[in-house]
């Protein structure tokens, strides 16, 4: 999906229009609370973070986690034995 300025508008005065899976709809709505000049303002600083945003190459591992990286509680980090 593309984060225009239409979508972001929406996303800010109805939230949960339109809710990517996986993610809880927990933005508050800004619909009442904001003029136009301000919500444009926001759309604004929106648009200038996806510009700003630094683009991180995804590569595939064969690996597990690393160590303190979505290891499940009492695992011991990779490569190591649990003490007895």
């Amino acid at each position: 999906m593309t984060a225009d300025e239409a979508y972001i508008r929406e996303s800010i005065l109805n939230p949960t229009a339109k809710i990517v899976a996986g993610f809880q709809p927990l933005m508050p709505t800004f619909q009442g609370l904001i003029n136009e000049e301000q919500l444009l303002q926001l759309i604004e600083y929106v648009k200038s973070l996806q510009s700003q945003a630094p683009v991180q190459e995804a590569r595939p591992t064969l690996e597990g986690p690393r160590p303190g990286e979505n290891t499940p509680a009492g695992a011991p980090p990779r490569g190591k034995k649990k003490d007895k």
